[in-house]
């Protein structure tokens, strides 16, 4: 039994749900991707649209998955190791990758449904498949499928969805970093100062911003390549950001939400249930089954000085 609920408490503490979840959105991409047929859309004999230079791509998949998936996680990864004492680090640190995966899946996934939908020849199609005589010559299957895949981008959205999330999640939680981290608990039954969290959580600071949204420019200028090097036009690679954006977007808004550093709601203070209560830290919370934290520890008269420093 104790082991039972040992193995509870860390599916629990990890989100084994969430995982779960990007398991099975990522093997749709795979089944999608290598069981789905291409719609091959007709193609004019001349038709100039199609028959521009084939170039190396300036960012390749390697280096798209690098910039969009990797670096985040290792940028994340270094936050952990440097903040790794304090009861929040792993939940974060889960929070992050369970929202960056599900971000990019979503986006993959959706993306490769509207290009095999859809097929539309690539720029260069003629030159990537060698199209003569109304055919495709000396090509693979998978060199000729991927020369129907022109809208949406898939680079596009990839990188807005995965820099996309990355930016927004700086844009919630660094305002939170710069003071207040000091005031996360280090140990089991230590207490967060609200006071000192609750005034950082508001800093509007012009370094934050810039810092939050450099992601953005990252993904804006892997996008560009793709018009540039003739992979793409210019509305498909305008709709795979569009696509990137939303679903970074709405992952950003599920998940970030239950981020330690997360500005707190607006919420009258009658409104608070004791489970809401304004003398508890966000480590009281049950998402940290590890922080055994008392909620009584503090006074009457305590609470309700927080309380009135709060409303006002």
């Amino acid at each position: 039994m104790v082991r039972r609920a040992g193995m509870k408490q860390v599916w629990h503490t990890y989100s084994g749900n969430d995982w779960l979840v990007l398991v099975g959105v990522w093997l749709l991409v795979g089944i999608w991707t290598f069981a789905v047929p291409v719609h091959r859309r007709f193609i004019f004999a001349l038709d100039s649209t199609i028959s521009y230079p084939l170039l190396d791509s300036t960012v390749p998949t390697w280096l798209l998955a690098v910039l969009a998936c990797v670096l985040p996680i290792v940028l994340a990864l270094i936050a952990y190791l440097y903040f790794r004492t304090h009861v929040a680090a792993k939940y974060e640190l889960n929070l992050f990758l369970t929202g960056l995966l599900l971000a990019l899946g979503l986006a993959t996934l959706f993306t490769t449904i509207i290009k095999r939908a859809v097929g539309r020849p690539r720029p260069n199609f003629a030159a990537y498949c060698h199209y003569e005589n109304n055919a495709c010559n000396g090509v693979s299957l998978a060199v000729m499928n991927d020369a129907y895949a022109s809208f949406p981008s898939g680079h596009s959205s990839f990188a807005f969805s995965g820099l996309g999330f990355t930016a927004m999640y700086l844009m919630m939680c660094l305002p939170s970093w710069r003071r207040a981290v000091q005031y996360l608990p280090r140990r089991s039954g230590e207490h967060i100062t609200e006071i000192a969290l609750s005034e950082e959580r508001h800093s509007k600071e012009a370094w934050v911003f810039v810092l939050a949204i450099s992601p953005l420019f990252l993904a804006g200028f892997i996008a560009m390549t793709r018009i540039t090097d003739y992979w793409h036009n210019t509305d498909d690679v305008v709709f795979g950001s569009m696509l990137g954006i939303a679903f970074a977007m709405f992952v950003a808004h599920f998940k970030l939400s239950a981020s330690v550093f997360a500005p707190p709601p607006l919420v009258p203070v009658a409104a608070l249930t004791p489970a809401m209560s304004p003398s508890m830290s966000p480590m009281d919370s049950p998402r940290f089954p590890e922080a055994e934290l008392s909620r009584n520890e503090k006074s009457t008269s305590e609470s309700r000085e927080i309380i009135s420093i709060v409303v006002n």
